[in-house]
């Protein structure tokens, strides 16, 4: 028998898949999030960064090979696509290859058969995901550790490496292979043993080690980087999954609705366990330990998902099969025809089941915007070599543009964009009210992402709008000769610090230190009291306090921290979570009036103790007149948007648990600055920990060093110059700058950017009311002419900042 006739049935399989497969490529053109994702990277990939988009918390090969499509001047949406369906149909050769080696004929082609027509396998041939490549590493490691070649260990641990790289919970599978080499391991062949472990590492490190190594220069020497954001990123998608997602049921309720046949799973791990515990080890068990590992892995996370079941579907097929004929052949007292006969009617109907949900699955049309409907917009061709502020990924792959993506917590949008927009060039943006998700019963999200719509509208020219399946789509064009407001005035962002535990008795004396290094350097702190703590501080001690706030007006701003700085019995860390409101009316009024009567200031911001409150408190807040909170950003209460909430960025605090040395050293403080790309720093440190003079060498130096980066605000000037800010209404054409806001508040100079030079006209009551403002050039080195009350002209270099005085 040649060849074709040995292998005529996985052939026909093979012929089958792939002509099915075909006559579905072009039917679901959708680019679907994480492709889009994909493609991106691959762009940023081989252009340097230049063009496309970068998720850190992705593994990269996977983008890569899209990248060197793209590359090679080959569309990446297409060719990606047969991509994919080539490594889907090598996945069912492999599996036919495979169960053939461990099992039989009859098994390995049942398995290959319908691993190829299960609904979420053949969905996803032709889906730009990871998932299916990264399988078909998977099975070829398997191939190459159980074959008869000399380097099969090594190469098994090259192939799990890059199925890694491609996806990461396949690294599972290297930790088979290890336990298979225990469990085959004997004393006399130690030498034997640790060879095989070496190379079966060694393979695996050929892949990780550059991975690493590349990680730790482009993450400031954390190489963990990506595998940390990986698993953040799970914990973010809990915060609006369906409830069905976090079930423990949820496989349990998807699989069997894939293939009815996968049942017989059960039966298979029945007699393969009983094999082992008998200590009848065949390589077939490699297989079952294989699913056992994978499944416990996904059923172990918070967050479950259908694709996640096409990485363990090719074991879970082969042991289904073997548990079905391993039944078959127990038969007793039945004839074998008829056995076999009922076993075929199951396998036919089982598998007519799945092909009649293919149909279903393959019309079904996710909610993402299409490549139609942005050609729609017409703004495809215009997008390459643009720079996209995008709350998508999609533009990354339908065009060559640099997308930085706005996707994140809706809380955080606003300030994301300010940021952007402040620090880099950018051309478009594009929102869209369909990915921010908001958290379930969050009932100002919507309110939230229709003001940041609203204020987009203020500042930028939309060009495009369109409701898609119900979800609302924005195209914002960013004039490049257009002005942008910045986030802070004179030309430097904003530092704000906060002293805590002010009234603390412990340690008084390092506040005898404190108090005059500020007054002697001119810097401005908050001091965060506990109204308690303070009324029973010695009178010596009060009036030390009290005489530096009041001679030295304007340098101390006194906000309220708590009431006592008690935390509860039936609940750990918090003062305020679950007390009645009567109660928290109470205490924090009383607080309040105890501040206000020593330092003559109206209270308006409030600081919890333990960086926790709820909605009684909020609501307390609201009645008590206060303006501002600030916290933490982790503090759970939902119920604060009502205030203007500044939260901590850093604290000295390097461990809770010591009283002494407690500080961080002066290096992991900077570390920690420098990372934060915000317009607004809060620095919290706590007086009563500083005992050593390192201690307080180190927090000079560190606020010394803030200083000269930042303009150093108390939390009411900054409230000043946010509100201001808010209410400063500006336009722009043919270079005449118009600036208006509405009067009878504080005043500041602006900071106004500017991408051009040239002459520019300024008028509006801004420019009437102020004789001076700064002007930051976000282009190249150039000459810049303002035509306002007298003409003033001026060199400014590129990213600098100048005062323009009339």
């Amino acid at each position: 028998m040649g060849f074709l006739g040995k292998y005529r049935w996985i052939i026909a399989i093979l012929l089958i898949s792939f002509l099915a497969r075909l006559a579905f490529f072009f039917k679901s053109p959708e680019i679907w999030w994480d492709s889009a994702v994909y493609i991106g990277m691959g762009k940023f990939i081989f252009s340097l960064g230049h063009i496309g988009l970068w998720e850190y918390f992705r593994p990269p090969l996977w983008p890569m090979m899209l990248g060197a499509l793209w590359k090679m001047g080959l569309d990446p949406i297409f060719f990606g696509r047969i991509l994919v369906l080539l490594f889907s149909l090598s996945s069912v050769l492999l599996i036919y290859t495979i169960g053939r080696r461990f099992y039989d004929e009859r098994i390995a082609l049942l398995s290959s058969l319908f691993y190829s027509f299960v609904p979420i396998f053949f969905e996803f041939s032709h889906i730009h995901y990871n998932e299916i490549p990264s399988t078909f590493f998977c099975l070829l490691s398997i191939y190459y550790f159980t074959s008869e070649s000399r380097a099969k260990y090594f190469l098994a641990g090259l192939f799990v490496g890059i199925s890694f790289l491609i996806r990461f919970p396949q690294g599972i599978i290297l930790a088979v292979f290890f336990l298979w080499l225990l469990i085959n391991f004997k004393k006399k062949d130690f030498r034997k043993f640790l060879k095989n472990s070496a190379a079966l590492f060694g393979g695996f490190a050929v892949v990780l080690v550059p991975f690493l190594i590349f990680n730790y220069y482009r993450y400031d020497g954390d190489f963990m980087s990506p595998f940390v954001g990986a698993s953040a990123v799970i914990n973010q998608i809990l915060e609006t999954a369906p409830a069905a997602n976090k079930s423990w049921l949820f496989y349990f309720n998807f699989l069997p609705g894939e293939s009815a046949l996968l049942i017989f799973v059960l039966a298979g791990l029945y007699f393969s366990i009983r094999e082992m515990l008998r200590k009848k080890f065949e390589e077939k068990h490699i297989i079952t330990l294989a699913f056992l590992l994978s499944f416990a892995y996904y059923q172990s996370l918070a967050f479950h998902d259908i694709r996640y079941t096409i990485s363990f579907l090719p074991f879970m097929f082969l042991i289904s099969f073997y548990g079905l004929f391993s039944i078959t052949e127990r038969f007793h007292g039945m004839p074998k025809k008829i056995a076999y006969g009922i076993v075929m009617l199951v396998i036919i109907a089982s598998f007519m089941s799945s092909v009649m949900i293919i149909k279903d699955y393959v019309s079904w049309q996710p909610r993402q915007m299409t490549e139609r409907e942005l050609l729609y917009f017409g703004l495809k061709n215009d997008f390459n070599g643009k720079t996209i502020l995008s709350s998508t990924p999609l533009p990354a792959a339908f065009g060559d543009v640099k997308l930085i993506p706005l996707y994140t917590n809706y809380r955080d949008i606003y300030r994301v964009i300010q940021e952007t927009l402040s620090s880099t060039d950018i051309d478009y943006i594009i929102f869209s009210d369909g990915d921010i998700p908001c958290p379930p019963q969050d009932l100002d999200c919507l309110v939230v992402r229709n003001e940041i719509i609203n204020g987009l509208k203020e500042k930028t020219a939309i060009v495009a709008e369109k409701n898609v399946s119900g979800i609302n789509y924005y195209i914002f064009r960013v004039d490049h000769n257009s002005q942008r407001v910045l986030d802070y005035p004179g030309g430097r962002p904003i530092a704000i610090i906060r002293m805590d535990d002010v009234g603390e008795p412990r340690n008084f004396e390092a506040m005898e230190k404190l108090l005059p290094w500020f007054v002697q350097h001119g810097m401005k702190i908050n001091l965060n009291v506990i109204p308690i703590f303070f009324r029973n501080l010695t009178e010596e001690r009060r009036n030390l306090v009290i005489g530096y706030f009041r001679e030295n007006p304007g340098l101390f701003y006194i906000i309220q921290h708590g009431y006592k700085h008690e935390t509860q019995k039936a609940i750990e860390s918090t003062e305020f979570v679950g007390l009645p409101y009567d109660l928290q009316l109470s205490e924090i009024m009383e607080g309040k009036n105890i501040l206000g009567g020593y330092f003559g200031q109206r209270i308006e911001v409030f600081s919890p103790p333990y960086d926790t409150s709820d909605k009684n408190t909020s609501l307390v807040l609201e009645k008590l007149n206060f303006t501002m909170y600030s916290s933490a950003a982790y503090d759970p209460n939902l119920y604060t948007k009502k205030f203007r909430r500044f939260n901590e960025d850093i604290s000295d605090i390097a461990d809770w648990g010591k009283q002494q040395p407690s500080i961080k050293d002066y290096d992991a403080l900077i570390s920690e600055y420098s990372a934060l790309k915000k317009d607004m720093v809060i620095f919290a440190f706590h007086f009563h920990r500083l005992y050593e003079r390192r201690d307080f060498e180190i927090l000079y130096n560190f606020i010394e060093f803030m200083q000269k980066d930042r303009q150093i605000m108390t939390f009411k000037e900054a409230d000043d110059w946010d509100s201001f800010l808010s209410n400063v209404k500006e336009s722009f054409e043919n270079r005449r700058l118009s600036i208006n806001y509405i009067k009878g508040g504080s005043f500041y100079a602006l900071t106004i950017g500017f991408n051009n030079s040239g002459s520019y006209t300024l008028e509006g009551n801004y420019f009437e009311d102020s004789d001076r403002f700064y002007a930051k050039n976000f282009g190249q080195k150039g000459r810049f002419c303002f035509i306002w009350k007298t003409t003033k002209c001026l060199t400014i270099d590129a990213g600098q900042t100048a005062l323009i005085e009339a």
